[in-house]
């Protein structure tokens, strides 16, 4: 499952190169100390990572030990790695420590991304940055609107609050700064969009309801945004960056 989640992940692709290419005006003035990526996945990013600080002491993790072993099994050989497997909700972070914190695309799946990366935050030394990505509270409109429309519930579950989020990390000490557009991205049918999402760690539909066959059938005839036979889903990109300012 996690080599075909790699080779298809082209949100997560896109994603982590726009977070690269966010970091890179960053680059030379992110402190001395080791860096900490959470929610690394199948190392999407952290090539990225690799080639902007070759040298630097580099901790890999993901809650899920079957990502981890799969980006250990591409990456071990680049450089030294320590991988770890690794909550951001539930398990401690040496505070004042890390001089970059990165996440691509994992924010959505906290069940509280506001008291996950507060947490996070006191992680930073001193000049610290964090940086992540996550798809935000519009994505998906296309879904929403063809439940509508048809007349069946829409199950998403909901993505963080870009405002909500700022507003509430801000309260630390740190300074915050975000960055949000749109993109769209194609997949072959509804089903393999939710195959896509529980993939890397997300199970888009709530516990309490989920869609049938037959109202899945009935998005796939109805979808608007399509191409080549494809359907549209749009995806609301959210970058924060955060910079730890005191203790």
């Amino acid at each position: 499952m996690s080599e075909r989640y790699h080779k298809n992940a082209e949100p997560e692709q896109d994603s982590a190169k726009r977070l690269a290419d966010s970091l890179e005006p960053w680059r030379n003035i992110v402190p001395p100390g080791p860096i900490f990526e959470i929610g690394a996945g199948t190392g999407h990013f952290t090539d990225h990572i690799i080639r902007m600080f070759p040298n630097r002491e580099l901790v890999v993790s993901d809650v899920s030990n079957e990502m981890i072993e799969y980006a250990k099994s591409r990456l071990e050989r680049e450089q030294a790695i320590n991988f770890k497997q690794f909550d951001a909700e539930t398990d401690e972070i040496k505070q004042l420590h890390y001089s970059l914190i990165c996440g691509n695309h994992v924010v959505h799946q906290f069940d509280n991304p506001a008291a996950a990366l507060e947490k996070l935050a006191l992680g930073l030394s001193l000049d610290g940055l964090m940086l992540v990505s996550f798809p935000g509270e519009d994505s998906f409109q296309e879904w929403r609107s063809t439940c509508l429309d048809l007349g069946i519930p829409f199950t998403g579950k909901p993505m963080p609050g870009t405002e909500p989020l700022v507003i509430h990390i801000s309260m630390g000490p740190v300074q915050v700064d975000f960055y949000e557009d749109q993109s769209i991205k194609y997949f072959d049918d509804f089903n393999q969009f939710l195959v896509h999402m529980s993939s890397g760690g997300l199970d888009i539909e709530g516990e309490e309801r989920q869609l049938s066959d037959k109202e899945k059938n009935l998005l796939n005839e109805h979808w608007k945004t399509t191409k080549d036979g494809q359907i549209g889903m749009t995806f609301h990109n959210v970058f924060l960056a955060i910079k730890r300012i005191g203790e």
